[in-house]
């Protein structure tokens, strides 16, 4: 999974089992949660330490009562130092989100409609690649649906093969440390689609980028200093970034590279324009406002602009369970209703997820010190202890 490029479609109903964990991790009970116990994740999480598929991680838990936050394994293996509330992680693709809510507000402000021609907001003489007479709108690009694949080919080819080395994998998120704009924009006019604009859901993590970028260039700024004044500072995230800042690197979480040997992974800066599709970072104590944010527990001046940007607004797959997608948001719907929202998303270093049940008003989110790319995921986590929450008794516990 390349920053977010897949979700689980075979969603786990079976019991999270209980049972302890020793003194493994430490806790930060805040205002009363009660929809599970420690215990509860320890029994789902600390494995994942034991067995070194993560050096460290962050665990947030949120019903109407309060919070649990949780720290396992080491922010630094060579210190042993653990994670805290202001401990910074990348959190790649969950940026997407931010991005989403940023184009649900400029569209309540009037500076874009969804589905007008994209070429409306980008530099002028850009061509937008067209199907017939179906022009890609942000509407298709923040649904996965315009018909542009993923990535440019050059970024791709490394992950045609088997199993790529580890350095060459690295080596491919130096595309987000190069991208500006323009050179996404001379990509992009001469690319032919090969399918009807709107036909088919591919994840595209390019349109996410230029879903940003064309919000951006409509209020003239750039995209990490819009997404900090829209969307960071009503929510208080004064924790969170789209840039690298100075701050960012003295708090950070070291990542590690657990898609080959347990090594330090480099720091990607992300360039303005790629940055609204995976580069932001965050602390666990931010994450927790924002998942207050948007699972309704916690009014904001953004309850419109978040409610816009999680309305389904394509269907991804259907059966048993529905599969939609919002403004760069998956929505899950269980076979009883249950819608759960949810986004995932990893770089060369961390891994971060966050997924919420609007019906339930509880949510989570996970933040991890380590990539492993190929497998396996923290949704692994996050998904058993959400559907758990949901289904709790009322009094606590996860039954």
């Amino acid at each position: 999974m390349i920053l977010g490029l897949t979700i689980p479609f075979a969603v786990p109903w079976g019991h999270v089992a209980g049972g302890g964990a020793g003194s493994f991790e430490q806790a930060v009970p805040e205002n009363g949660f009660a929809t599970l116990s420690k215990e509860d994740v320890d029994a789902v999480v600390v494995p994942f330490i034991k067995n070194g598929t993560c050096a460290g991680m962050t665990v947030g838990l949120l019903d109407d009562n309060g919070s649990l936050m949780l720290h396992y394994g080491a922010a630094n293996l060579s210190t042993g130092t653990r994670a805290d509330e202001q401990t910074v992680y990348e959190i790649g693709s969950v940026t997407k989100t931010f991005t989403g809510i940023l184009l649900a507000d400029a569209g309540l402000r009037g500076e874009v409609t969804d589905t007008a021609p994209l070429a409306l907001y980008l530099p002028n003489g850009t061509r937008v690649p067209s199907y017939g007479n179906r022009s890609i709108t942000l509407l298709d690009l923040a649904t996965h649906t315009s018909g542009l694949p993923n990535e440019p080919p050059w970024f791709e080819d490394v992950f045609a093969e088997p199993r790529p080395d580890p350095d060459a994998i690295e080596g491919a998120f130096d595309e987000f440390t190069n991208t500006s704009a323009e050179a996404a924009y001379g990509w992009l006019s001469p690319y032919n689609l090969t399918r009807p604009v709107g036909s088919e859901w591919e994840y595209s993590n390019i349109g996410a980028a230029i879903v940003g970028d064309a919000v951006s260039r409509r209020a003239n700024w750039t995209y990490p200093a819009l997404v900090g004044e829209r969307v960071l500072r009503p929510l208080g995230m004064t924790r969170t970034s789209a840039k690298l800042e100075p701050w960012t690197v003295q708090s950070m979480a070291n990542g590690y590279r657990g898609y080959g040997t347990m090594t330090p992974a480099r720091i990607i800066n992300f360039t303005p324009f790629r940055s609204a599709s995976g580069g932001m970072r965050s602390t666990p104590g931010d994450m927790m406002r924002y998942l207050a944010a948007c699972t309704g527990t916690r009014d904001t001046p953004l309850r419109e602009a978040i409610n816009l940007s999680i309305a389904p607004r394509a269907v991804r797959s259907d059966g048993r369970i529905m599969v939609h997608q919002g403004y760069l948001w998956d929505i899950v719907t269980l076979p009883d209703g249950t819608a759960l929202v949810m986004k995932t998303g990893e770089t060369n270093g961390f891994q971060a997820t966050i997924a919420f049940s609007r019906d339930h008003r509880v949510g989570i989110f996970i933040l991890a010190n380590t990539a492993r790319i190929y497998g396996p995921s923290i949704d692994e986590l996050s998904l058993p202890l959400l559907i758990r929450m949901c289904y709790a008794e009322p009094n606590g516990g996860g039954g």
